[in-house]
């Protein structure tokens, strides 16, 4: 909860290790995590999104991995690359794929 009270750059210092909390065990830091890298600015949320939903997808997460990708995109609409990435990842999502590369 602290950390959603953080933004801009003091939240972008702490953006690696929220990544590494995406993999946490317990389900409710997972969540925390994706609500607080949506309080990222565009760039540094462009920076990690394919790998913090890679993350998400590894935990098997499929509804947290569907909610950061509806998050994010929205923040991301200046970011094609990116967004080209999460189109791909949004289809995987919903069309069953287990697995992500």
């Amino acid at each position: 909860r602290a950390v959603g009270l953080i933004s801009g750059p003091a939240l972008a210092r702490f953006a690696p290790s929220l990544v590494d909390a995406l993999e946490d065990g317990d389900a409710g830091v997972r969540w925390a995590a994706v609500d607080a890298l949506s309080g990222l600015d565009s760039p540094a949320l462009a920076n990690l999104t394919v790998s913090a939903v890679n993350r998400i997808m590894r935990q098997n997460d499929i509804s947290l991995a569907l909610s950061a990708v509806s998050q994010w995109a929205v923040k991301l609409e200046g970011q094609p690359e990116v967004l080209k990435a999460l189109a791909s990842l949004n289809y995987q999502l919903n069309f069953g794929a287990s697995q992500m590369d």
